[in-house]
């Protein structure tokens, strides 16, 4: 996926802790095919984490981020069970 050893070294990657732009590459090779990339949409705001399982809204019974959300940042961990979404512009130039 255009990681060396090196990398994953440096990084201090394992199975139960990676960083987000790695996590990316491996989620979806096709959007982030090289950690510039994925670190390029990390900087810009695109990538949200939440930690955990997602919420069910009550009234319309679809899953939904909650208050344990952030914004992703090429810094951070991903962890398992953690939700990674990417956030995207609907009109206006505002996000949803």
């Amino acid at each position: 996926i255009g990681i060396t050893q090196e990398d994953i070294d440096r990084l201090d990657i394992s199975r139960h802790n990676i960083t987000l732009p790695v996590a990316l590459m491996l989620l979806d090779g096709e959007v982030y095919p090289s950690l510039s990339r994925a670190r390029k949409n990390c900087r810009k705001g695109f990538i949200v984490v939440n930690r955990g399982p997602l919420d069910i809204n009550k009234e319309t019974g679809q899953a939904e981020f909650d208050i344990t959300c952030f914004r992703g940042r090429v810094i951070d961990r991903v962890y398992p069970g953690d939700v990674v979404g990417i956030q995207c512009r609907m009109h206006g130039g505002f996000y949803p």
